[in-house]
């Protein structure tokens, strides 16, 4: 899914959680502070996972909105967690 299909079923489904992958293969580029005031108008949190676990991704995540970033590396032990810690 890209960002603007995230963008979309967000604002129609008002989750509590969204989970995002932080570097999609998108063919848009999307500005964090448009991403962050849509989101969370609908959701009440935004988890970031990425491959990357640098402080480059770590400062993106972070201007997305981010309660929570997750490397993908520790994913399956982290996830689920972190969603629960938010509801």
């Amino acid at each position: 899914m890209c960002h603007a299909q995230t963008l979309q079923m967000t604002g129609e489904l008002k989750p509590q959680v969204v989970v995002m992958d932080l570097h999609m293969r998108d063919e848009t580029t999307v500005e964090p502070e448009f991403v962050r005031s849509q989101l969370l108008c609908s959701a009440k949190h935004i988890v970031i996972i990425s491959v990357w676990d640098d402080e480059k991704s770590q400062v993106l995540a972070n201007s997305y909105g981010a309660a929570s970033f997750l490397d993908k590396n520790t994913l399956s032990s982290t996830l689920i967690p972190a969603i629960l810690n938010l509801c």
